[in-house]
């Protein structure tokens, strides 16, 4: 899934630098990667505010409005290990890779050059594969 989202975001890029200009690339980080998607997977469950994560079912993706991020909950601790308390999860968002030529921590599309948009995981994490245990 998260080799898909890259995909999508990429065209995402160039459609959006072809049709509204380089300055429109802004718009997409902290957005919704499952926007970008033709068809939405089975298990998402869509957008929610106040996303609670321990009221999240595994295997479900899930938008959090209130942070901008992607989020998959993980079905088991059993093969997998994060750096994140609370319920198994990964957090995924679009942010914007770019040279910050006036350093002022923040992308001025007339300003700085404009590198790359990328699906980031926001937390260090693990599959474990069963056989290691």
């Amino acid at each position: 899934m998260v080799g898909t989202l890259k995909s999508a975001i990429g065209i995402e890029v160039s459609n959006t630098v072809l049709k509204r200009g380089i300055q429109a690339i802004e718009s997409m980080q902290h957005s919704n990667p499952m926007n970008y998607l033709k068809e939405l997977p089975a298990n998402y469950i869509g957008e929610l505010n106040n996303a609670d994560p321990s009221t999240i079912d595994g295997f479900q993706w899930y938008f959090d409005l209130d942070t901008g991020y992607l989020v998959y909950r993980v079905n088991s601790d059993k093969h997998f290990s994060s750096s994140l308390t609370g319920p198994s999860r990964i957090r995924f968002a679009i942010k914007l890779d770019y040279t910050d030529i006036n350093n002022n921590g923040q992308f001025d599309n007339r300003i700085d050059r404009l590198n790359n948009v990328i699906l980031i995981s926001l937390d260090s994490y693990q599959w474990i594969n069963p056989s290691e245990e």
